[in-house]
């Protein structure tokens, strides 16, 4: 039996599927299901029903599947306890972060983590909050910059910051000219929004909610510097993070608050809490709060519902 048939079994475990499970693991589908054939020869017995479209665990699957996990932890806590010996923090460090957070805020992470600690060797992985967050749990990634809500079992969240939501619009606009224009009058407007799964384009669709009215959807996007994009050339409206409203060029585009109660999102740090970090993830880990901490919040209100 060897780590990486473990390793494969896990996977086609948790996607119910061999294809899933082969690109989750990055091999081919032949290496992996030949490989599962191998383990399933060596214990004597089918560890998977393969159905027409997914494949379920047998008995003798499932007894495997809660010794499997634990060898898969036992090896991961081993290889950390080796990093913490060191006595200045180094090796591979994966941290994950939202489309709209990335761009602007893991930069000064990077950079500032590079300047403290030259052996860590970050590495970055953009994705939806619940991708970020079945990465954690994968070990695939340590650390993961998000936005509330964050569901899902044995999580650390570490409150770093609140951000307000600017309605952008083009420069042309009749709203451009006003300080702060109101819930009311965007309604009937086009909006552009990040597209499914992504916490921005949820948050929007709150807010809007919130002041009674569905949003009539143009345009959906993964990126952020889309949607502005769009809005330059006139395609509708929609609510920025206040860190990409900084980092634009404001070329086309004008930045309104909307009228109190001002949207915002709060900004977070989660890792698994039933596993110890590793001093490299918690050198990291100190230097996003240390970050956090210096960007401007607004002050804070209790929202309707969580954001």
């Amino acid at each position: 039996m060897e780590l990486h048939q473990l390793k494969y079994f896990l996977a086609v475990a948790q996607t119910g599927n061999f294809t899933r499970a082969a690109e989750r693991c990055h091999v081919a589908q032949a290496s992996l299901s030949q490989q599962i054939i191998k383990l399933e020869q060596e214990l004597g017995r089918p560890l998977f029903e393969r159905l027409r479209r997914r494949s379920v665990l047998t008995a003798a699957g499932e007894r495997l599947l809660t010794h499997a996990s634990r060898i898969l932890d036992e090896v991961h806590l081993a290889t950390m306890e080796l990093h913490r010996s060191d006595d200045e923090p180094g090796g591979k460090l994966t941290l994950g972060a939202l489309p709209t957070i990335a761009p602007y805020f893991l930069p000064e992470v990077i950079e500032r983590l590079k300047s403290i600690h030259p052996k860590i060797d970050p590495h970055l992985k953009e994705d939806t909050t619940q991708k970020l967050v079945e990465a954690i749990h994968r070990n695939e990634i340590e650390l993961a910059i998000t936005s509330f809500p964050v569901t899902g079992p044995h999580l650390s969240r570490i409150e770093l910051f609140q951000e307000p939501l600017w309605l952008a619009l083009p420069k042309t606009h009749p709203l451009a000219g006003k300080r702060r224009p109101s819930w009311d009058e965007i309604k009937n407007q086009s909006f552009i929004l990040m597209q499914e799964g992504h916490c921005l384009g949820q948050q929007t669709l709150q807010f809007c909610h919130e002041h009674d009215f569905q949003p009539r959807v143009n345009c959906q996007s993964a990126q952020i510097e889309t949607v502005l994009a769009l809005i330059r050339k006139e395609i509708g409206l929609s609510l920025v993070p206040d860190m990409a409203r900084h980092h634009s060029n404001d070329n086309g585009l004008a930045f309104r608050r909307l009228e109190k109660p001002t949207p915002y999102r709060s900004i977070a740090v989660i890792y698994r809490n039933n596993r110890q970090l590793t001093t490299a993830a918690e050198r990291t880990l100190a230097v996003i709060r240390s970050l956090g901490s210096n960007h401007r919040s607004p002050p804070k209100r209790k929202p309707k519902s969580p954001v």
